[in-house]
């Protein structure tokens, strides 16, 4: 393998775009290099991007279970497949740089090291993690952050249960099959949280915080509708003849087997749909727009015009691969996505409009780390009482 084509692989890996064939390969060509090129391709990878997350030597649990737990890299398991994956985990965390840019009138990027400072856990305010709400059709809500992994209902003959590995799965018995009753249940992130559902079809969703989605537990008729709000990441399993439906304020997006990420937050003036993989056809009071991969539709709140556009696949992706991405985003649209995830309200004193930045975050560091960097990159002051944080210039 050339380097030309390791930079390829790794980059579908960074953007979430590698499929099973390439991942084979990739732990193949893990199994037999040298160490130290796969660094130097990875480093200059994400120099030249200039993004990536945080990685560090205390977050490799984090990382060995993200990459374990991808359903991309589940290969036969043997003792030289598990030596692979500890082997890319370990290179990741030593290889992958951070970097941040600060953008101003000309803007001039920035590059800061690794901020090492340790902050005692009981000062902070913590990062978010995998906590949801379940409701069942009865009303019944189950806290899903606090019970074990096993089955947590029964409905219309379907089987509610939480793994191992914390997702909610539903598995339909010869009873649920054959029922033509229809039950709704309703997953709900709270702020400062985030959780993955596996649907009646097969189908993979991850909500990101402050979200939900409303769905049946057995999908009967012509079609599999859902209802979204906030954000979410679809893997969508085929079936060409009851397509997947998922509806959120007025738009509705349709697919058969696809990829794609929506977000549909109501503090945000737009609904954005980015299409990683397949096809899907977004609708909007008779407009329509068919998107193509690497494409996002973006539709206003107050038109029903489908704006199309190429996406930046890293930058939609990064919540879900577990990092903030920022590009020449503004101090109030930074402020939104960091309150969601670390459950905090925000003021702003003072003139902070024209204060834009750029860089990336690891999502599972400190608050105030993230405050500190902040500070360092422009003009701007951070003051915390209890779970506001007021923003200043």
């Amino acid at each position: 393998m050339n380097k030309d084509r390791l930079r390829k692989l790794l980059e579908g890996y960074f953007n979430n775009t590698i499929d099973r064939k390439d991942c084979d390969e990739l732990l193949k060509y893990m199994d037999h290099s040298d160490p130290e090129l796969f660094s130097e391709i990875t480093d200059r990878l994400l120099r030249d991007r200039k993004d990536g997350p945080v990685f560090e030597k205390t977050q490799a649990d984090k990382i060995y279970d993200r990459i374990k737990s991808d359903p991309r890299f589940k290969v036969r398991p043997d003792k030289r497949h598990q030596v692979i994956r500890l082997r890319i985990a370990a290179v990741l965390i030593v290889s992958l740089s951070f970097t941040y840019y600060l953008v101003n009138t000309k803007k001039a990027d920035l590059s800061l090291a690794s901020h090492t400072a340790e902050i005692k856990a009981k000062d902070e305010i913590v990062p978010g993690d995998n906590k949801a709400i379940l409701t069942l059709s009865n009303g019944k809500k189950i806290v899903l952050g606090q019970t074990g992994a096993g089955q947590l209902a029964k409905e219309s003959g379907v089987e509610i249960e939480k793994t191992k590995k914390g997702e909610i799965i539903y598995r339909a018995t010869s009873s649920g099959i054959r029922s033509n009753s229809v039950v709704f249940n309703k997953i709900e992130t709270p702020r400062g949280g985030e959780y993955q559902v596996i649907l009646p079809d097969g189908t993979r969703v991850w909500l990101n915080a402050a979200s939900s989605l409303s769905y049946p537990t057995a999908f009967n008729g012509r079609t599999r509708a859902v209802s979204l709000t906030g954000e979410a990441y679809f893997e969508v399993a085929k079936n060409k003849n009851m397509p997947f439906h998922v509806n959120v304020n007025g738009v509705t997006i349709q697919v058969l087997g696809t990829r794609f990420n929506i977000n549909s937050y109501s503090d945000e003036s737009d609904l954005t749909t980015t299409l990683l993989d397949g096809s899907v056809r977004v609708f909007k009071n008779g407009h329509q727009a068919l998107l193509q991969p690497g494409q996002q539709a973006v539709v206003g709140r107050a038109s029903d015009q489908i704006a199309i556009s190429s996406a930046n696949i890293s930058e939609v992706m990064a919540w879900k691969n577990g990092y903030f991405l920022f590009r020449d985003e503004d101090i109030k649209s930074i402020m939104k996505k960091i309150s969601r995830w670390y459950d905090i309200e925000v003021e702003y004193r003072g003139d902070v409009e024209d204060q834009k930045f750029g860089g990336t975050f690891y999502r599972s560091k400190s608050f105030k780390e993230l405050l500190h960097y902040l500070e360092k990159l422009g003009p701007l002051h951070f003051k915390i009482e209890g779970r506001r944080v007021i923003v200043m210039t």
